[in-house]
């Protein structure tokens, strides 16, 4: 009989706890349907969660030393850089060649104040702070990424040799999006338009690869200050000041690559003799920008690295209480 009317209670039942039971209350101090069960109560299950989580860490991270990288990981491990905030890279890259361009003229002043200014009056999307963010995108596959998959099982003269060798052969696309990060005025139509424009005032394909010198001198310095970061060594005493005075060399780089072009006012000759604070304009925001959101890229790293990050998961784990501290984090 009851198998017949059980049916038709149930959701009256189900109805009258939620409304009567504080069900928030239940959540915090049991498990539902083990009421009263060794182990039930909060802090265990509070414990075991904890341990949930620090074991898939360290899954995740001995996959990400130990097995090729896989796309979505890597783009997970540098997500906010590459979305959220990815509009900084072209404020940050207009002010570089900010002295250089025609958007000196769309707002007073030369700061980084300026630049985003400029930026942001162009909206969000497409011609406002996200513009260029795919070019910026397709950049960060064809370079660090594929850099990662050649190199990870290398030491750090392998990753030097691979990320240059990848930076210097798809620097155009570098100097296509530095053209598009600083066209504010619309010069440009498109990709193609900008790279047409580029190759007609540069002098063909070869003014592509202007300033590439140094982007490959920056790409040393970077490398060798990410190995003394994941390190934690105590050569990060010279690779912070090395890595932030190399800056001037991105913004030379970036000077160059819209020399003679629709969007700058400055010719090559110009762009060279520029005094040394401008081009260290746009430092601060720079170094600050990077040091938050640095490029994280697990297959890069050392095996002191790789063990100084398990052993924090290890500290991490001792801090928790029983059941956790019987518990080995298992591969």
């Amino acid at each position: 009989m009851s198998n017949y009317i059980f049916p038709y209670l149930s959701p009256i039942k189900d109805l009258w706890n939620y409304l009567t039971v504080d069900q928030n209350q239940q959540k915090l101090f049991e498990y539902r349907q083990h009421t009263g069960s060794l182990g039930t109560d909060w802090v265990s299950r509070y414990l075991y969660s904890e341990q949930d989580i620090l074991n898939e860490r360290y899954l995740y991270l001995h996959k990400q030393f130990n097995e090729e990288p896989e796309l979505m990981n890597v783009l997970t491990d540098n997500i906010y850089r590459l979305s959220l905030f990815a509009g900084l890279e072209r404020i940050i890259t207009l002010r570089q060649a900010f002295i250089c361009t025609r958007a000196q003229f769309q707002f007073a002043g030369n700061s980084f104040q300026s630049a985003a200014q400029v930026v942001l009056n162009g909206g969000i999307f497409t011609q406002g702070f996200y513009k260029g963010s795919f070019l910026n995108l397709l950049q960060f596959y064809l370079v660090p990424y594929q850099a990662l998959i050649w190199s990870q099982k290398g030491g750090f003269l392998a990753q030097l040799a691979a990320t240059s060798a990848f930076e210097a052969l798809f620097y155009p696309l570098d100097t296509l999006k530095t053209a598009v990060y600083c066209d504010t005025v619309g010069k440009y139509d498109g990709w193609f338009s900008t790279l047409k424009d580029l190759m007609a005032k540069k002098g063909g394909l070869q003014g592509l690869f202007r300033g590439v010198e140094y982007k490959l001198g920056y790409n040393l310095i970077f490398l060798a200050h990410l190995r003394a970061v994941y390190d934690n060594s105590s050569l990060q005493w010279l690779s912070w000041p090395a890595w932030i005075a190399s800056y001037g060399l991105l913004s030379m780089k970036s000077k160059l690559q819209i020399a003679d072009s629709s969007v700058s006012l400055a010719n090559l000759q110009e762009s060279t003799r520029l005094r040394f604070c401008q081009t260290y304009a746009g430092v601060v925001p720079w170094a600050v920008f990077n040091y938050f959101f640095m490029y994280q890229f697990y297959g890069w790293y050392s095996d002191q690295a790789k063990n100084n990050k398990f052993e924090e998961l290890v500290e991490e784990g001792n801090k928790r209480k029983s059941p956790f501290q019987q518990k080995v984090l298992v591969s």
